[in-house]
């Protein structure tokens, strides 16, 4: 799976990931398939990572 997006709402974010295989590969129109994901992450616990300096 390749990660999708994040989606932040009021009770925590929302990680999205989706099937990249070949066409035909995953079963996108199935919702239990496991093709695509969708996880919850609650705020407790969740801390922004700091850019990096420039090198």
């Amino acid at each position: 799976m390749q990660f999708f997006a994040h989606l932040p709402v009021e009770y925590g974010v929302l990680s999205v990931f989706v099937c990249q295989n070949d066409p035909g590969a995953c079963e996108l129109w199935d919702a239990t398939s496991g093709a695509n994901r969708v996880l919850l992450f609650p705020p407790a616990g969740l801390v922004p990572v700091a850019v990096p300096e420039r090198v």
